[in-house]
């Protein structure tokens, strides 16, 4: 038989049963205040995040994470509108879904030498939106490191800014002062042309018709015609100075105008050499156009005479006493060209590079030490280009020089 326990040792079991209940009560009570510093560091932390997210989604700039592959694992609010999607749909999506392919090849490059090198990458990229509209981003990309491997890059975070506006400013602002810096050597050319090129001329003509009332007085007329020639040849060429001087005017400013209208070829040019003949007779030179067709033309008769003008002045002024010069007019396909062909000094390939560069350019003396601005080839440039055609030329030195320009036949009546 079992012996029953004895008052003494029943209470002291109950003293022992007492203890150990105060003693689970106790580690009950601490295991209940470690859940509840967890629950309140748990709490933090989701508060920390809730408002790292306000702040990052309130930013006016694109804040986003990647991983290795260049996936995107997040991305704030602006980020998410501007690639029109949710946060739940994003992890899905790659750059090539936001951007143009050349876009996307070159965030790949930056981005690569980002996770490969460890190293920060500030870059601007100019891409387009999903809607065709320019757009430009200063990014600034930097590694993101593995906590436990702090030499392991597990991805990326990027913070890109649209400066499109900024950009398209300062753009604005560079061609205003390409614009202004033109306009200035525009204006010193303008006044050295009026200052030397447009002097000397009216001293010739000053000093021969003195020569000539002169002669009257004293009643002798014997050098009367060479003097009358030579005013009269300066003063042709003076008259086309000016009017390539206001032609560039108009030319610069804006205001020249494309009026175009049916004329006969041949008898344009035609005209321009009958004018010219006088100053080529004072060199001796030659100067012959051979109709080959009769070609009628739709094209602004102004602009072309001033073309021709300024080519055959060229012509006589390189080309020696007793040379010759040859205009030719032949449709070619849906073109016109025209040429015209001396048997002057010719260009080295150099001198050809600048011929047509205002800044660059600088006039050479004819083969009887004629001066010039500059303007008249300069001016056949852009003439010919105002009416959608292409001037070019072919020279060997001591043999002459060939200018020929093109005329589309199809320009809308």
């Amino acid at each position: 038989m079992l012996k029953k326990p004895t008052y003494e040792e029943l209470l002291k079991q109950n003293v022992e049963l007492s203890n150990e209940l105060k003693q689970l009560k106790l580690e009950n009570t601490t295991d209940q205040k470690k859940c509840e510093e967890i629950q309140l560091e748990v709490l933090k932390a989701d508060l920390k995040l809730t408002h790292l997210n306000t702040a990052l989604d309130n930013l006016n700039t694109y804040v986003y994470i990647k991983d290795m592959n260049g996936r995107y694992l997040y991305a704030n609010k602006k980020c998410l509108t501007l690639f029109n999607c949710s946060a739940h749909e994003l992890p899905s999506l790659s750059d090539a879904d936001f951007f143009p392919p050349t876009t996307c090849d070159q965030i790949k490059i930056i981005e690569s030498e980002v996770i490969n090198f460890g190293k920060d990458s500030e870059n601007e990229v100019d891409t387009t939106d999903q809607n065709g509209n320019r757009k430009v981003y200063w990014e600034i990309k930097t590694p993101i490191y593995d906590d436990k491997h702090q030499n392991k890059v597990i991805g990326l975070c990027g913070v890109s800014t649209d400066i499109t506006y900024r950009k398209i400013a300062e753009e604005s602002i560079k061609e205003n002062q390409l614009e202004l810096k033109h306009l200035n050597a525009t204006k010193d050319k303008i006044f050295s042309i009026i200052a030397h090129d447009l002097r000397s001329p009216f001293n010739h003509i000053i000093g021969f018709s003195e020569l000539m009332l002169e002669n009257s007085i004293n009643k002798d007329h014997s050098q009367d015609s060479d003097c009358i020639k030579i005013i009269n040849s300066t003063a042709k060429n003076t008259l086309n100075l000016l009017d390539n001087l206001l032609n560039w005017a108009y030319t610069e400013t804006g205001k020249l105008s494309y009026r175009p209208e049916n004329i006969n070829i041949t008898n344009i040019i035609t005209q321009v050499v009958d004018f010219k003949t006088s100053i080529a007779q004072a060199k001796n030179i030659t100067i012959t156009y051979n109709a080959v067709q009769d070609i009628e033309f739709y094209t602004d008769s102004n602009l072309l005479k001033t073309v021709l003008r300024n080519l055959i002045s060229n012509a006589i002024k390189f080309t020696n006493p007793n040379g010759s010069i040859n205009i030719t007019a032949l449709q070619k396909d849906k073109f016109l060209e025209i040429a015209v062909i001396d048997t002057g000094v010719g260009m080295s390939t150099e001198h050809m590079t600048d011929l047509f560069n205002l800044t660059t350019h600088k006039s050479q003396p004819g083969t009887e030490g004629e001066k010039g601005s500059g303007l008249g080839l300069i001016l056949c440039k852009e003439f010919v280009e105002k009416m959608h055609g292409t001037l070019w030329v072919e020279s060997v030195v001591n043999k002459g020089s060939t200018f020929k320009f093109s005329l589309p036949f199809n320009i809308t009546q």
